[in-house]
């Protein structure tokens, strides 16, 4: 549900614009991570799509958007189907290029739906589509707000291993050791410092039939995977339904 609020009058010489923030706010980049792979249940994938598009409302001048999906291969990942906009600092007159960014911004978003429902690949490569995401984050200047929010079921299937029947995510204790073991390695970048972290499950035709010992291992997995990497995550089990909260916090 969009939030509304109230500025008290106090307020109104602190923001620039309709759009504006406080003097003292930094600018944000919020990043959402998408799974875009076939073992995602296409009404969920829609949910987070949504909520992606909700919480957009909430940027402001000079913060910038971008959607990476997850795909079979990260390095495979086409530059066409990786969103990104901003939000120009300076404003124009009577903000017309606001409602221009948001209408913009929707019909890219939808752009974006139609080719994943086109493309559903059937590994998920979610760790090397991670080191885009640092790529994007190591542009920003030490001021920018980050967020990461990952909409998954987070079952890794890349080329070297796959969570469904890997010893390594028979139990919980095995896959904090893996998920500390990869943290140390230099394959994957792993440092989330700074970085707010939503981990928002999305329903899977895969993650009910795995007995629960490793869908617990699956989540202890991510959680011990960003601690090592210097973030605390914040998991959620209902992903669209709880990001909204999430990302309003971190205003």
């Amino acid at each position: 549900m969009k939030a509304a609020y109230l500025l008290p009058v106090i307020l109104l010489p602190l923001l620039s614009c309709r759009g504006g923030r406080q003097a003292d706010q930094a600018p944000r980049d919020d990043v959402s991570v998408l799974d875009a792979t076939a073992s995602v249940i296409p009404a969920s994938l829609d949910q987070a799509m949504q909520a992606i598009e909700d919480a957009s409302v909430r940027l402001r001048r000079g913060d910038c958007i971008t959607v990476v999906p997850i795909v079979g291969q990260s390095f495979a990942t086409p530059s066409d189907e990786i969103l990104h906009r901003c939000i120009p600092s300076e404003r124009q007159p009577y903000d017309h290029d606001l409602d221009d960014f948001h209408v913009e911004l929707h019909n890219a978003l939808a752009s974006e739906r139609r080719q994943i429902a086109l493309h559903r690949a059937a590994k998920t490569d979610i760790l090397g589509t991670l080191n885009l995401v640092a790529q994007e984050f190591s542009l920003d200047g030490p001021q920018v707000r980050k967020t990461l929010v990952i909409f998954s079921d987070f079952i890794e299937e890349d080329d070297s291993r796959n969570f469904i029947t890997s010893p390594d995510l028979a139990t919980p204790e095995a896959a904090e050791r893996l998920a500390r073991d990869l943290a140390g390695g230099r394959q994957h970048s792993c440092n989330w410092s700074g970085v707010r972290i939503f981990l928002g499950n999305l329903q899977s035709t895969e993650l009910p039939n795995l007995p629960e010992p490793r869908r617990q291992a699956i989540q202890r997995f991510w959680s011990a995977y960003f601690t090592a990497c210097k973030s605390q995550p914040f998991f959620a089990a209902d992903g669209p339904g709880m990001s909204a909260r999430f990302i309003l916090q971190a205003q």
